[in-house]
């Protein structure tokens, strides 16, 4: 989500994109570690549903959007705007940037919100079908930075928030989290739901994020030997029936055969976000080392950089899509219980 959850979201409308097509920025600054070789999308392969490689210096309006202001996760107001940029060896990529200044700083859902991020949403969502990989290649602007969460993840949601029958959604995240980055012990994270029950009135609580064998489950992973966070990595989500693959740089690092396995279409989304401490926050991914900015001149703006996305059938066909759907914006919300105990 993304771990879109560790805080439950205001609304989840998606804004319009903001100020048209957004300029190419000049030398991208995003770490001096080594990378995965580029390599080139196949837009053209048989089973090819997305490929984009972020080239031109604006976002698709038919394959993306942005989220508004009434989202929020945590310390974050989301609503800021991805940037374009481009390296000395030619690469160019999309910035999905969190910004230490937020000229209005509020409370929402019991979280002080005083940081600007970003979430990027692809319009369609994908059938599972007889399997279909999420690929893309990504880094972090400033791993040494702890206290922020960064991912792509895919996400659905059906039902009625408040309603009947409830607000449920499905998601599969890859997740990186700055502050175990910087610790003696580094890993990755992973998360997994199916028909998972938000807080929502009616609901209480809705479902636990711990202890939940048929809905949800996230794992610290490992570091594998060839990561570098501030170097360009492959992600992949392998979704079939009744299985979930991660890989890192195509190396396996976890697989789920259980009824959490999501089963909806799905559609993919990158995200960059700063965790809250305990209680309404995520104990894991906080840190008091991130400070927010008191004013523009003082801005500090990181970044999770994505060089391309590829979404593919596994058989090579043509798989189902269909519009992603939202449900009416909430009016109401708090913190989820149970995910600080992760």
């Amino acid at each position: 989500m993304s771990s879109l959850h560790k805080s439950v979201r205001k609304a989840l409308g998606f804004s319009t994109l903001l100020g048209g097509a957004l300029l190419l920025g000049g030398c991208g600054g995003g770490g001096s570690g080594p990378s995965v070789p580029a390599t080139p999308v196949p837009t053209t392969a048989p089973g090819t549903l997305l490929a984009d490689e972020f080239n031109s210096g604006s976002l698709d309006g038919k394959r993306w959007t942005v989220l508004g202001s009434t989202l929020n996760i945590q310390r974050t107001q989301m609503g800021n705007t991805p940037s374009f940029a481009q390296d000395s060896d030619g690469t160019r990529y999309m910035r999905v940037k969190l910004d230490s200044y937020l000229p209005t700083p509020s409370v929402r859902d019991g979280n002080s919100l005083e940081f600007l991020g970003t979430e990027v949403g692809g319009t369609m969502r994908f059938a599972r079908g007889n399997g279909v990989s999420f690929e893309s290649r990504m880094r972090l602007s400033a791993p040494n930075q702890a206290g922020m969460v960064a991912a792509m993840f895919l996400y659905s949601e059906k039902g009625i928030y408040g309603g009947t029958p409830p607000l449920l959604l499905d998601e599969i995240d890859h997740e990186l989290l700055t502050t175990p980055l910087n610790s003696g012990s580094p890993y990755t994270w992973t998360n997994i739901y199916n028909d998972f029950i938000l807080h929502q009135p009616g609901q209480g609580s809705g479902d636990s994020y711990v202890n939940n064998p048929t809905k949800t489950e996230g794992l610290p992973e490992p570091i594998i030997a060839t990561f570098n966070p501030s170097g360009w990595n492959t992600y992949r989500i392998e979704w079939k029936a009744g299985s979930v693959q991660w890989f890192i740089n195509d190396t396996l690092i976890r697989t789920d055969t259980s009824a959490r396995v999501p089963d909806d279409a799905l559609g993919v989304r990158f995200n960059i976000w700063a965790a809250s401490a305990p209680p309404t926050g995520w104990a894991a991914a906080f840190s008091d080392t991130l400070k927010a900015a008191t004013s523009a001149a003082d801005n500090k703006t990181y970044s999770l950089d994505v060089d391309w996305i590829h979404v593919k059938s596994l058989d090579g066909s043509a798989a189902t899509t269909s519009p992603l759907v939202f449900s009416a914006p909430r009016t109401s919300g708090a913190p989820m219980a149970g995910y600080k105990g992760k």
